[in-house]
């Protein structure tokens, strides 16, 4: 199962939110941080779309994500390669309240000013798409044959509608290939703690340089020594006790010389070894395992960079 988890702490902290996201992926005009869902950070959207690529080459696809809003309108598109317009989209409808998927109206109506989570559920050999909120079932419709292949999924699709001059907070973002995996909640944990610092550092200290506020240009650990390596660990508990059902390394890197060379990123024994550096910078989100972790022992866990040559 491939999963993709973004709670967008990682944006936060400075004045060119956009242009990062743009290096994790999204395409998006100009974006703000505000505050999150239950803490952190979130993208508040007005008069513009977050969207993403993705190629939907498999028979099952789940978006999940938080949301608040202040007025009804556009939540979430899929745009096709080839097709005008939405092949498939959902909005709160300004006139009833109710959640109206590719025309078909559901039942629950969501209140402005309230946390939402909402998962759009793909399945190509059902030939459906569901839309759950909060967990539950709210209403199908069926799946575009045309959603399939190279498509774009839009966040705030505003232009859905006529005047739609509503703004739309999104958090705790997931897409995966597979059926809904449920409401999630994303917590980001940056390094507090060094444990090894073979890189050297360009912004202060190791921990400075990798933690927020990007700064691409004078705030980054850097090295060309083979197997040099950098570990940490992080002192942010998570917000309770709820399972830990994933985990993910987030990695921001760039290349500065054209030999060929490729990372080791790890948690604990878990290493992934990420090839193909590119020369400009570029995150990369890098999924790893959560069995044997929960609230208490992911704080000592250890994680990490290795550079292999």
């Amino acid at each position: 199962m491939a999963i993709l988890l973004d709670g967008f702490e990682q944006f936060s902290q400075t004045d060119r939110a956009s242009q990062y996201m743009r290096l994790a992926g999204y395409e998006i005009g100009q974006a703000s941080l505000v505050g999150g869902r239950k803490g952190g950070s979130a993208v508040s959207l007005y008069r513009g779309s977050m969207k993403r690529a993705y190629s939907f080459t498999g028979q099952q696809l789940t978006v999940g994500f938080a949301m608040q809003f202040d007025k009804r309108g556009p939540v979430f598109g899929v745009q096709s390669t080839g097709q005008t317009g939405y092949t498939l989209a959902f909005r709160i409808d300004k006139d009833s309240g109710l959640i109206v998927l590719n025309g078909v109206s559901g039942y629950i109506a969501p209140l402005p000013n309230r946390w939402y989570y909402f998962e759009v559920e793909m399945d190509k050999a059902a030939g459906t798409v569901q839309l759950y909120v909060n967990g539950r079932p709210d209403v199908s419709a069926p799946l575009p044959g045309t959603v399939a292949g190279s498509i774009s999924m839009v966040f705030n699709p505003f232009d859905l509608v006529q005047d739609d001059f509503g703004t739309r907070v999104m958090d705790d973002l997931y897409i995966t290939d597979s059926l809904r995996l449920g409401p999630l909640q994303i917590t980001t944990r940056f390094p507090t703690t060094a444990i090894k610092t073979d890189w050297q550092n360009a912004g202060g200290s190791n921990i400075v340089a990798v933690s927020p506020p990007i700064d691409t240009l004078d705030k980054y650990i850097f090295t060309g020594v083979p197997d040099a390596e950098d570990q940490y660990k992080s002192s942010k508990a998570l917000p309770d006790n709820s399972p830990l059902r994933f985990v993910q390394l987030m990695t921001l890197y760039r290349k500065a010389t054209s030999d060929p060379l490729s990372l080791e990123v790890n948690l604990d024994d878990q290493r992934v070894t990420i090839s193909n550096l590119p020369r400009d910078w570029a995150f990369r989100y890098t999924p790893m395992s959560a069995a044997g972790y929960d609230s208490t022992s992911i704080v000592d866990a250890q994680f990490g960079v290795k550079l292999k040559v």
